[in-house]
């Protein structure tokens, strides 16, 4: 077996592994990559790609995106750990490990500090390998985020007398999203391509913006097939489609099926205007509803308020550990991060 970093000629292959390595957790989804493996770890940032190959096939691999992000109002870059992934015919053969290690010797070569990763609740295994002795040592956990899989509605209870228009001023709403950011301790930092092929809405009040929300549909980088979920979730599933015709709810998918989301990729709201961003949350599911997605996803970090506003609202919760270490020993600056409120863009997650 040889460890090397992966080619753009090598794309075929990846695209193929990420199809026979679904996602472990309580709720198991397989997220393939067709057509680019690389597109999505482009979209996030500057990109490195290992891959363990034998016999000229690709049996696991492991990727790096140094990505921009803002901790405590400072920019900061870190490296983002994701796409562990192991053949199924060459489990326990240490194929992860020696993955692990050779991504651990070329963060220490290139002079990295804070890494951190995203891990699936229910999926412990991979904590040992990406935080443990064969990756980074030492790791502290900044808190779960909940990803709430929000069932779309045919018509949503937003008030008469509210504007609501799409909003196309780019350059305000880059303004407007960042001084909102600022109540998060972390979130990534805004790039030119951030909101490419985005929609965004806003709630408009004496013809001023005072919530914003931008939208995303993420297929043409990746794409998710469910592959399982816990038994009660299978029952809502089948009760809602039995009354589809009644509730007229969104088609949702069986197990082995093509799951059709969107994203709310970033929001913001001026002060004591929450309401007016619920208020666009609910626009946003009718959005969804009418151009056939099965869920509009929207995440909030276990201490943001908004959680707390849409804990009554119908969805497939889907809960997200973040993780993050510090090469260089900077724990002080990381600790700082625990249970605090913060923000990732999960739809290039």
């Amino acid at each position: 077996m040889a460890i090397r970093i992966a080619i753009p000629g090598d794309n075929k292959k990846l695209v193929a592994l990420s199809k026979l390595t679904p996602m472990d957790g309580n709720i198991s989804i397989c997220i393939q990559r067709d057509p680019d493996f690389f597109s999505l770890l482009k979209k996030k940032g500057c990109p490195q790609v290992f891959i363990a190959e034998e016999n000229n096939e690709i049996i696991g691999c492991i990727s790096i995106v140094q990505e921009e992000m803002v901790i405590m109002n400072r920019p900061i870059s870190l490296n983002y750990i994701c796409d562990l992934k192991v053949h199924p015919d060459y489990r326990k053969k240490k194929i992860g490990t020696n993955l692990c290690n050779a991504m651990h010797d070329h963060l220490v070569k290139t002079g990295a500090d804070l890494v951190f990763c995203t891990v699936a609740d229910g999926n412990e295994k991979v904590m040992p390998l990406v935080f443990g002795k064969a990756g980074i040592e030492g790791s502290i956990n900044v808190g779960p985020f909940y990803v709430l899989q929000l069932l779309p509605k045919k018509k949503s209870r937003v008030g008469k007398d509210l504007q609501i228009e799409k909003f196309k001023n780019q350059e305000f709403l880059t303004d407007f999203y960042r001084d909102f950011s600022e109540r998060y301790v972390f979130h990534p930092a805004s790039r030119p391509d951030t909101y490419e092929n985005c929609v965004h809405f806003a709630v408009i009040k004496n013809n001023s913006p005072v919530s914003i929300i931008t939208l995303f549909d993420p297929e043409n980088l990746k794409q998710y097939v469910l592959e399982n979920i816990p038994w009660y979730y299978k029952i809502l599933a089948k009760i809602l489609r039995w009354a589809k015709p009644l509730l007229h709810t969104p088609y949702l998918p069986h197990t082995g099926e093509h799951l059709r989301m969107l994203y709310v990729k970033d929001f913001g709201y001026n002060p004591g205007e929450e309401d007016a961003f619920m208020a666009l949350v609910q626009f946003a599911r009718t959005y969804a509803y009418e151009n056939n997605y099965s869920f509009l996803s929207v995440s909030f970090h276990e201490t943001d308020p908004l959680r707390k506003k849409l804990k009554n609202a119908l969805s497939f919760p889907f809960k997200s550990h973040v993780f993050i270490s510090s090469l260089k020993n900077n724990f002080e600056l990381v600790e700082k991060m625990v249970a605090k409120n913060a923000f990732l863009d999960y739809s290039l997650i």
